[in-house]
């Protein structure tokens, strides 16, 4: 049984690689991606970036102030990278850097959410930053709730300076 959290929700089934499971996740899903200056935000460039499976994905960036970190966010299931716009605006203006990541399925970001999928969003935006000049260890990762699991995950893989994890889950 799943528990509706809001009208646009639905139910997705998502297998592991092995297929050896079959997990229920809820996914949110916007009908369209509001701009950050939409949701009041401004300085923030919206960027577009081609996944190797060939999605599109949305990220929300704004660079940091010279000598501070910067902040690889990823969202929880139920939730989009526009309801964050408090979030994003608490990071710079203690001058880190934001680079906000809308997984696949997500506002503005093409495809369906999958356990791979979001992996792969996850190393795409990472490889990004690192292209875009912020070094490995200058750069935190921070999950909520569904973001948690990827983070841990990309920092298992990538040289990162921090991870932090709100609201993890032990198991799903």
């Amino acid at each position: 049984m799943v528990a509706e959290l809001e009208p646009r929700s639905r139910a997705a089934q998502v297998g592991d690689e092995g297929g050896a499971r079959i997990r229920r996740l809820l996914v949110a899903r916007a009908a369209q991606a509001p701009t950050p200056e939409a949701v009041g935000l401004t300085g923030v460039q919206v960027i577009s970036l081609t996944t190797p499976d060939a999605e599109q994905l949305e990220l929300w960036h704004s660079p940091a102030a010279p000598g501070r970190p910067s902040i690889l966010y990823f969202q929880g299931n139920a939730g989009e990278i526009a309801g964050r716009a408090q979030r994003l605006t608490f990071y710079r203006a203690r001058g880190f850097g934001v680079t906000f990541l809308s997984f696949r399925g997500f506002g503005g970001s093409t495809g369906t959410p999958s356990e791979q999928g979001l992996l792969t969003d996850a190393q795409t935006a990472y490889d990004w930053l690192i292209a875009e000049g912020v070094p490995q260890r200058q750069i935190a990762l921070v999950g909520e709730s569904l973001g948690t699991g990827v983070a841990v995950q990309l920092a298992a893989r990538n040289p990162v300076g921090a991870v932090a994890l709100e609201a993890p889950y032990a198991s799903i």
